[in-house]
């Protein structure tokens, strides 16, 4: 269904359609209703000039076949940069609008479609997004400012905003309300506006958290570009929590605020008689940070740093400063890693490999997430199943002699 012959037969059967619905609706039955509103209420999709429209559910799932058979018959490489909604609202809001300039023949409307969706792409420009991060440190020192992790940098939340005074876009008077928000101050309302609205959205996302995560992503639609920016932002973390002893315990703090579902659960067990037997209640309202971790994850870089960390677990800045440069490498590779998946610069000669270390590490950081221990063993055998390209026992079996430098000898002789 990806051929030039598929797309002009949907775009045909789509005029006939479309025809068939409005000439319907322009009918009336005994309750003074169009016949097209039995049994479904029509769909409103805006045309030429914002103009609304009434379309039927039928006609909605042929443009969305209609986006599809034209996305795999000129643009099949573009799968990555677009989630099936994120394609079928562009590829339909440009049909709406070429339906409102009354093409001559399904031809005539394939053609205008394809050209305004190619300039639609063409024009396409990367983008930054940010997420609230609880990668603090407290009183323990401070992170290098900032930290980069390929496309992926977290600073606090001062330094961020100045550098945002720096864009001649962003609204000076945003910015100084967002200063005067996070210095603790109450703001008076601010009229309703686009600027109103964007400070509110900052203020929602960032909240309590200390840092702010950038995440430079490449050309993609809007869905595709959230979902990117969080996994190559989840990345990062993980890349982080690597240089603990138990990385599980460092990522139940250094989340993003995305990922932070604050919740009150209670807990009721009965005996047998049918009493109550216990009752229980846990919480996750106290916001997470590096200066809540538990003692018990290890401090960074283990020895190395074990003399400088205090009761919370945390080196003071000169040994985060020995962090950074002792996890250099890890980080270095990481951040190849997250280019990779958010398509920032050129294309590397090591697909393969960075999309095995991207599921890789996606597996083990929804392993340290999981609650389940059963369902963390399973991530992790995951993670190590994408380092064994997908060979399973014997892959996972091989990679771990290759890593431990255990020799072909040595292997006979233990399973003896």
């Amino acid at each position: 269904m990806g051929d030039a012959r598929s797309c002009l037969a949907l775009a045909e059967e789509l005029i006939v359609s479309i025809e068939a619905f409005q000439a319907r609706e322009a009918e009336t039955d005994a309750s003074g209703l169009p016949p097209t509103w039995a049994g479904a209420f029509p769909i409103l999709v805006r045309g030429r000039e914002g103009h609304l429209m009434e379309i039927s559910p039928e006609i909605s799932r042929l443009v969305w076949s209609f986006a599809r058979a034209l996305q795999a018959h000129s643009w099949p490489s573009s799968k990555r940069n677009f989630r099936d909604a994120d394609w079928a609202q562009m590829v339909g809001d440009i049909f709406w609008t070429e339906w409102g300039r009354q093409p001559s023949g399904a031809q005539a409307l394939f053609e205008a479609v394809r050209v305004q969706l190619e300039q639609s792409i063409s024009k396409m420009q990367p983008r930054e997004y940010i997420f609230g991060c609880y990668l603090s440190v407290g009183q323990a020192g401070e992170l290098p400012r900032p930290l980069q992790v390929g496309p992926v940098e977290f600073v606090s939340r001062q330094d961020w905003l100045h550098g945002r005074r720096t864009y001649v876009g962003f609204p000076a008077i945003t910015a100084r309300r967002l200063e005067r928000a996070w210095s603790g101050h109450r703001l008076r309302p601010r009229k309703s506006s686009n600027d109103a609205t964007v400070e509110h959205a900052i203020r929602e996302l960032v909240g309590s958290c200390p840092t702010v995560c950038c995440v430079q992503v490449g050309p993609a639609g809007a869905k595709a570009g959230r979902r990117t920016a969080r996994n190559a932002a989840r990345l990062a973390l993980t890349a982080v929590a690597l240089a603990w002893a138990k990385p599980s315990k460092a990522l139940e703090q250094i989340l993003l605020a995305p990922d932070w579902n604050q919740y009150v659960q209670h807990y009721v067990s009965f005996d047998r008689s049918g009493r109550p037997a216990s009752l229980a209640s846990f919480n996750t309202l106290l916001p997470p940070g590096l200066s809540n971790l538990d003692p018990n994850c290890g401090s960074p870089l283990l020895a190395e740093c074990a003399g400088l960390s205090d009761r919370s677990g945390f080196a003071p800045s000169p040994c985060w400063k020995h962090l950074v440069h002792k996890h250099a490498p890890v980080l270095s590779t990481v951040g190849e890693v997250a280019s990779h998946v958010t398509r920032v610069g050129p294309d590397s000669k090591r697909g393969k490999l960075l999309h095995a270390l991207s599921q890789a590490l996606f597996r083990f950081y929804q392993g340290c997430r999981e609650e389940d221990d059963d369902m963390a063993v399973v991530e992790f055998c995951s993670s190590m199943d994408a380092l064994a390209y997908g060979a399973k026992e014997q892959g996972i079996q091989s990679l771990g002699y290759r890593r431990l430098g255990i020799k072909d000898e040595a292997r006979r002789s233990a399973f003896r």
